[in-house]
């Protein structure tokens, strides 16, 4: 009975063994699909500051022709609204999906929510003053959309990824409590 019992207890080792190295390996997958979310995040954010130099220096430049540019900003400037909400709400959309995939650094989140929502304020100011440059604005917002569409994209596979995996590493965690229960308790 004792060596049944010894064999049990030295089975159940191995299996709690093989379960935290298992749990060890979905917290490394955890942590790698999290580094790629920021580096992701980062590239984003460098590339709309670049956008944002970009338009302030053709704002600048913009501004010498505003009395010759009026009329055409009129006519244009319905359809500038229009491509400003779509671009907005992509923006709302890629803070709403990064929210969700940054959960547990609820507070990198916050800091960065509160620099872009003042950039994003400054951008509209920005907008409405460079509006005598329309027609390169639209191919420079139409290029944008473009890639906070591919981000967007790629930001959801890796939000689907990282549910996926903490999922698995919450089964994992699971089954490796149930585990040194039993072996708690047939020891007992």
């Amino acid at each position: 009975m004792d060596s049944f019992r010894s064999e049990m207890e030295h089975l159940h080792l191995e299996k709690v063994k093989e379960l935290k190295l298992r749990e060890q390996q979905a917290m490394e997958r955890i942590r790698q699909r999290d580094q790629d979310v920021e580096k992701a995040a980062y590239e984003h954010r460098q590339k709309v500051l670049k956008e944002e130099e970009l338009l302030r220096y053709r704002e600048n430049d913009s501004k010498k022709t505003v009395e010759m540019e009026l009329y055409f900003v009129k006519a244009e400037k319905d359809r500038m609204a229009q491509t400003i909400r779509d671009y907005e709400l992509k923006i709302a959309d890629l803070e709403t999906l990064k929210l969700r995939l940054e959960k547990q650094k609820l507070e990198d989140i916050e800091r960065f929510k509160s620099e872009y929502q003042r950039q994003m304020k400054d951008h509209d100011f920005e907008i409405h003053r460079r509006r005598l440059a329309l027609d390169e604005d639209e191919h420079q917002v139409s290029l944008s959309k473009d890639r906070l569409a591919n981000a967007e994209t790629r930001l959801k596979a890796a939000d689907e990824e990282l549910t996926k995996l903490r999922t698995e590493f919450y089964t994992l965690q699971k089954q490796n409590q149930l585990d040194q229960k039993e072996l708690f308790e047939s020891r007992d």
